[in-house]
């Protein structure tokens, strides 16, 4: 997943990230605590108190296709990198992409 988009944003303003889950199978996915994980360019690790966000929780029913809307809100300035998205499956796997 490499996508190059370069966006300008206020400290504090909401950023939006839309997604799209697809379950191929048969059975019901219940996906838990799905959320970004960002840094800034300057900044060699992440830092939670860096970024403020609400964690998602999704219910995909059998081979149902859902837009998933993480939003993000950066409370420093800077140009920062999305790295990856994280979440629980089952409440057992712990799983990123």
């Amino acid at each position: 997943m490499t996508v190059t988009k370069v966006r300008k944003a206020f400290v504090g303003e909401t950023i939006v990230v839309r997604l799209l889950m697809r379950n191929p199978l048969m059975a019901d996915l219940f996906i838990n605590n799905i959320k970004l994980i960002c840094r800034f360019e300057d900044s060699e690790e992440t830092k939670p108190e860096d970024f403020e966000q609400l964690e998602r929780n999704v219910v995909l029913r059998s081979l149902e296709t859902k837009e998933i809307l993480i939003e993000i809100a950066p409370k420093r300035a800077g140009r920062f990198i999305i790295e990856r998205l994280e979440w629980v499956l089952f409440d057992v796997v712990s799983c990123a992409y």
